[in-house]
């Protein structure tokens, strides 16, 4: 797995978030539908994740990219999403993770902005080191969480389009 410098950039609750936990897995339910995509000619997958019998997460994403969804039991994280540009590749990835407590992150050299979902939801987008391709995004107000494993460029711009998508 490619953690490139986010391990120490992780801090707060006592938790490193690295992939997949030592706890016990399970895959979850979920749902596709396929709609037209307006901001392409691609076909875009709205994927549904079930939480519990009450939570559910839903996405888009363009038909080329894949997914594997895993509920993890540990001290923090409740489920996670790894949502993949290219299947052959699977080092190069975004994880959408749902916690039960806040993530914190390192401040240093860390520059945020602010991105609106397409909800109306107010998320926070991290970049280190000045890069222009980001590092995290934060939805605080669900405790939803995603991290960059190696999307540059035009991958990076997708996958920030693709959270603009998250509803719950």
């Amino acid at each position: 797995m490619n953690l490139r410098k986010k391990i120490p950039l992780i801090f707060g609750i006592g938790i490193i978030v690295i992939g997949i936990s030592l706890s016990t897995i399970t895959l979850v339910h979920h749902h596709e539908s396929v709609s037209n995509s307006k901001n392409s000619e691609n076909i875009t997958l709205e994927k549904t994740v079930y939480l519990n019998s009450e939570k559910t997460i839903s996405f888009k994403i363009p038909s080329s990219w894949e997914y594997e969804t895993i509920s993890t039991v540990s001290n923090n994280v409740l489920n996670e999403v790894y949502l993949y540009p290219d299947k052959n590749q699977k080092d190069v990835y975004m994880s959408l993770i749902k916690t039960k407590e806040p993530i914190g992150v390192c401040g240093t050299f860390l520059t945020t902005e602010k991105l609106k979902l397409n909800n109306g939801v107010e998320a926070t987008v991290g970049y280190y080191n000045g890069g222009s391709d980001w590092e995290f995004i934060s939805i605080s107000n669900e405790n939803l969480f995603s991290w960059n494993f190696g999307l540059t460029e035009q991958l990076s711009k997708i996958g920030m389009e693709i959270l603009k998508t998250v509803s719950y």
